[in-house]
This record gives C-alpha cells, structure tokens and sequence, in this order.
C-alpha cells in the first residue's frame, strides 16, 4: 500500500470516527474504491486505534470517573449507585450483547454486510432514520406550549392594588408606589435608600 493511501485512509478514519456514521464502513468503501484485493483486512481494524486512542484521551476525566464508580459498587455490591457508575454499566450493558453476537457470527456478518452493496443499502436506512428522528424533534419543539412563569396566588391581587395606588398618587409617576398590606415588593424596582414610596403630601 502506498504512503499516500495510507494517509487517506488515515484521513477518512478520523473524520468518520465523530460523525453519526460508520467508519468502518467508509474504510470498506475507500478501500474498494482504491482497488484493494482485501479490504477487510488486518489494516482496517488496526487503523481504528488512533482514533480509539483519541477517545481515550479526550475523554480522560469521564472514564476515569467512571471506572472509579464501577469500582465503588463492585466493593459494596451496590448497582449505578452514582450518575458515573449507572453511565459504566449502561455501557457494560450494551457492550456485552455486541461482543457475544460479533464472536459468534462473525463469519456470518463479515459475509453478508461487508460488500458495497449492503454498506450503501444500511447507510441509507439509517441516514433516513436520523432524517426522521431530526424531523420528529423540530417537529415536536415546535407544538410544545411555552413554559409559564410561575405566579403566587396573591399575585393578581397586589399587582392591582399597586395600580390603584400608582393611579391614587398625582406627583407619584415613575416612582415604585409602596406595597400593599401582605404583598411583597417587585423585584424589578427595589427600594432606594432615601427615595419616598409614598405619595407626597399636596
């Protein structure tokens, strides 16, 4: 294999890694293209570690507080006891199904999907799974009524009293006119030191 290939190649990995799309998939297509006899081969899967090692190292703190989490309930025999340690075993949890079906029918699997053919045919489905989930999301923000201020019961009742009040004062304009009795003051105009909140004697 060329140098610059391999550099492509390399290029393509790193790209398709962080994207929702498969890598793998675009290695196998990469490499079909370039007229490699094997695509599939020990280079496809050992390419795949930089970009493992990058995840690895961007994700540091995260993995690390999680393995320590981990730890944690395996010593005191507790399940997700944390928000780190439930993270842990979601991954755990779907981890473990993807191993035990890649090591049982993983001739099955390399047979069936890895070929042009069923790369573009999954490509597509999924593509137009993401298109519907990204539709049902705008969609649905859209419907969704705004959230209401929350409001006192009282609130209604001192908002009025501060009007009639505000309308009772002539020379009273502009000014925060006092609250009346069991309501409190509006946060929007906090009493100076000094300034009147009553009216002013005629």
């Amino acid at each position: 294999m060329p140098i610059w290939e391999a550099v492509l190649l390399g290029v393509i990995q790193g790209v398709t890694e962080f994207l929702p799309i498969s890598s793998t998939a675009h290695l196998l297509i990469a490499r079909s293209l370039l007229d490699h006899q094997n695509p599939e081969d020990a280079f496809t899967v050992v390419i795949q570690l930089g970009t493992l090692a990058a995840v690895f190292v961007y994700f540091r703190a995260d993995i690390a507080r999680m393995l320590n989490g981990l730890w944690a309930d395996v010593r005191a025999r507790r399940l997700a006891s944390t928000p780190d340690s439930r993270l842990g075993w979601l991954i755990v949890l779907g981890t473990v199904p993807a191993v035990v079906v890649g090591f049982l029918f993983k001739k099955q699997l390399k047979a069936t999907f890895f070929n042009p053919a069923s790369i573009a045919t999954v490509s597509i489905a999924f593509a137009l799974l993401m298109l519907a989930a990204e539709w049902w999301a705008h969609r649905r923000a859209r419907t969704r009524p705004p959230p209401r201020r929350p409001t006192s019961p009282g609130s209604t009742r001192c908002g009025s009293a501060r009007g009639r009040r505000a309308r009772s004062c002539p020379a009273g304009r502009g000014r925060a006119p006092p609250s009346p009795a069991g309501c409190s003051r509006d946060w929007r105009a906090p009493r100076r030191r000094g300034s009147r909140s009553s009216c002013p004697s005629r």
